[in-house]
């Protein structure tokens, strides 16, 4: 009864849950959300039953580092990525020990900096060829959805500069079915796995995207071994690397293995930060506004490169923002090989630690106003004092991704190459919530409003429709005789632009200035709808043989109508 009682005093404080099940049924429910609470309420350690499993979530930055890099070898992950295993296999990403070590070793060249900067060209021409594509897409009038073209985006980057490589037939069916793994994974990481593998139509849904997932990869592989490269790609690397006792190469279900990992992770994490910025942008006007001037006062409208980016400070910290509000990588596990103590507790062998980047990147003690987008928070004078370990959107310590510096050049290329072009305003009325499944999705899409764009600094141009598609909320009108107005981006879709009838004391006459009229859209599911920025010459040009075209047509209806 002693022993019982001091076992119960060792414990920290936590939320109590239900009985046996503890807090799974929430966690089942929303996950972020029981994290938050319980951080908040009971402070840098908190006690958490769920179902049979025991844990501690630790928020102190010096817990994180012991459990991420200072006792890195007393922690495994956790039996959560057991089910992450079984589906994607025990590659770098899941496996442990000399294994993991060896995997890392051989995947490292390919993430070296210098190795990096010189596949940079390949990211910018690839963010290039999705500014033309959008433009034929604005010019016909179709909606596209932000996290599909990002994804897609993404995924090619890691093709072409990882792996040397495309698709074939499954490109097009790739996207559906990694959404359908990371749907189950995600949610059955909280559950008792008494159902996981019942025949039921998600289960045969699921399978059926492994299949597609497993023969995009051989596609991959089999494509490279038809035609060899001599480059020093990812995939060269993985299939000349031989075992340092044996000499054998890797087998092909580990090659599997390793190329599903990087072809997942290399375009899931960056697409979904990417996914988050453009979000954030088009509900912030004031920082979208100047990430624009300083993109366009950088690279006067020439096509950003890797060496631009050292003068892209503020894209920089805007895509940092974006990662620290909503992580890609939202949370993870580690499971204690031996006991240890966490903020002055005792955590017993077997027990998890629980580091969750998105509540660690909401501490109110190491963050002012933690909830805002304030991308100047990066700014190195305000960052200074910032504990390491209370920012981690690609993890830390020995496990950190190896493709962290990959994804954060590939997103500022993205970033700087699409904004020069394009404002993206989403769909209004539409809820925006955080999926946590395996990443942190969009549950319902990225939906928004349409912005009227103030001028540009030092610019004139009129505000005159440009024939691309913009959604909007409400009607109003506004009209343009030339004057200093905002940009063509601020143009909503649908909108009906008209000459507008002006009665003078002589009877009819026509005036150059043209209304355009918002009509008030919406759409079931959440798309994002493209403007593009024309250039100040473009806009000019555009307002006066529109102008022009609509007097000569006006002067002649007023004058048959008065004959």
């Amino acid at each position: 009864m002693r022993e019982a009682a001091q076992s119960v005093r060792m414990l920290p404080p936590g939320p109590r849950g239900v009985p046996i099940l503890g807090v799974l049924p929430a966690l089942r429910r929303n996950p972020t959300a029981v994290f938050m609470s319980a951080a908040r309420r009971y402070g840098d350690v908190v006690y958490l039953k769920i179902g049979s499993r025991r844990g501690f979530l630790i928020t102190n930055p010096a817990d994180v580092r012991h459990v991420l890099q200072a006792n890195a070898r007393n922690y495994h992950k956790s039996p959560l990525y057991a089910k992450l295993r079984m589906s994607l296999g025990n590659g770098l990403l899941t496996s442990e020990d000399e294994f993991w070590l060896r995997q890392r070793r051989i995947a490292q060249p390919a993430f070296h900096r210098e190795r990096i900067a010189a596949l940079a060209s390949v990211m910018a021409d690839a963010a290039r060829d999705t500014a033309a594509r959008w433009q034929s897409i604005a010019l016909r009038g179709e909606p596209a959805d932000v996290a599909e073209e990002m994804m897609r985006l993404t995924r090619t980057v890691v093709l072409r500069a990882l792996l040397g490589a495309d698709l074939g037939p499954f490109a097009t069916n790739i996207d559906h079915a990694w959404t359908i793994i990371n749907q189950r994974i995600g949610e059955s990481f909280w559950s008792l796995g008494f159902t996981d593998w019942l025949p039921t139509s998600k289960y045969r849904q699921f399978q059926a995207a492994r299949a597609v997932l497993r023969g995009a990869v051989d596609h991959v592989i089999s494509q490279r071994r038809r035609r060899p490269s001599d480059s020093a790609d990812l995939l060269s690397m993985l299939l000349s690397a031989r075992d340092e006792e044996t000499g054998e190469a890797m087998t092909d279900e580990q090659l599997r293995v390793e190329v599903t990992t990087f072809l997942l992770a290399g375009q899931e994490t960056t697409s979904l930060a990417l996914t988050w910025t453009w979000y954030l942008l088009s509900q912030h006007p004031r920082v979208q506004r100047r990430l624009e001037e300083q993109v366009d006062a950088v690279l006067n409208g020439r096509p950003p490169e890797y060496t631009d980016l050292v003068n892209l400070p503020y894209t920089r910290m805007v895509i940092d923002e974006a990662m620290r509000l909503y992580p890609p990588a939202w949370g993870f596990s580690r499971q204690a090989l031996a006991d240890d103590e966490l903020g002055g507790f005792h955590l017993p062998r077997g027990w998890l630690a629980f580091v969750i980047p998105y509540v660690l990147h909401r501490l109110p003690a190491f963050w002012q106003d933690p909830e805002a987008f304030d991308p100047e928070r990066f700014l190195p004078e305000r960052s200074a004092d910032r504990p390491k370990f209370v920012y981690l959107p690609f993890g830390a310590g020995p496990r950190q991704c190896i493709g962290n510096q990959f994804a954060m050049i590939e997103a500022q290329l993205i970033v700087a190459t699409l904004a020069q072009r394009y404002r993206l305003h989403l769909v209004p009325q539409h809820r925006v919530e955080p999926w946590a499944l395996i990443t942190l999705r969009p549950r319902f899409g990225m939906p928004s409003a349409s912005h009227a764009s103030p001028p540009r600094s030092g610019s004139r141009h009129c505000s005159a429709p440009s024939t691309l598609p913009w959604s909007s909320a409400g009607t109003r009108t506004c009209s343009s005789t030339g004057s200093s107005r905002g940009d063509a981006s601020s143009m909503p879709a649908a909108s009906a632009c008209r000459l507008r009838r002006r009665v003078g004391p002589t009877g009819c006459s026509w005036g150059p200035a043209y209304s355009c009229t918002e009509r008030s859209t919406t759409s079931r599911r959440p798309r994002t709808t493209f403007g593009r920025r024309p250039t100040h010459r473009r806009r000019r040009s555009l307002c006066a043989t529109l102008s022009t075209r609509r007097q000569r047509t006006n002067r002649s209806r007023c004058s048959q109508a008065q004959s």
